[in-house]
């Protein structure tokens, strides 16, 4: 097991993710960047956000064994790799379920990975594999439920508010909605 660094995560996740078919490889890429500019758009005083952009690149890397349990299935991976200390567990395991993490980093990092999905290229991935499950009507509908989803989500943080209102306005105004 070695350190966590962000070169060794991006590294290790960009090999995982080769594991995946090409789009959700691309997702997952995309999904990581947005995480972190989301992370340094809130406020994070005190919070180290080196060892968080770390996580951002492999907290999903469970999915390369399918997306039920994807973040149990991340711990497991990267437990092998890393060493992994108690607030990497937590921004790991709660990043997007329904249990509430019990770090500022945990909660911070579980935001940010809700705000990745309103960036305008994130959003279009979703919008787009929705549509081709359902329809473009459909998969917008179901976009605008996962907004209001998460302003309740999120309504404890007015920079969170900001960001999604913002993005999700950025969306409505290119057309993507």
């Amino acid at each position: 097991m070695i350190e966590l660094t962000l070169d060794d995560a991006k590294k290790f996740a960009s090999n995982k993710f080769k594991l995946l078919p090409k789009i959700e490889q691309e997702f997952n890429e995309l999904h990581s960047d947005y995480l972190i500019e989301a992370l340094e758009e809130l406020p994070h005083s005190g919070i180290n956000l080196i060892r968080l952009r770390a996580l951002a690149w492999i907290h999903d890397i469970g999915k390369v064994l399918g997306n039920e349990n994807h973040a149990v299935n991340s711990l497991k991976i990267l437990e092998k790799e890393f060493i992994l200390n108690d607030v990497d567990k937590d921004c790991i395991l709660n990043h997007g379920s329904s249990s509430i993490p019990k770090t500022r980093e945990g909660i911070l990092f579980r935001i940010a990975d809700g705000l990745s999905l309103f960036y305008p290229e994130i959003a279009k991935f979703l919008l787009n594999k929705e549509s081709e499950e359902t329809n473009d009507e459909k998969a917008k509908a179901n976009f605008k439920e996962r907004y209001e989803k998460y302003l309740k989500a999120y309504s404890h943080s007015p920079e969170a508010i900001a960001i999604l209102e913002r993005n999700y306005k950025d969306l409505n105004d290119t057309e993507v909605l």
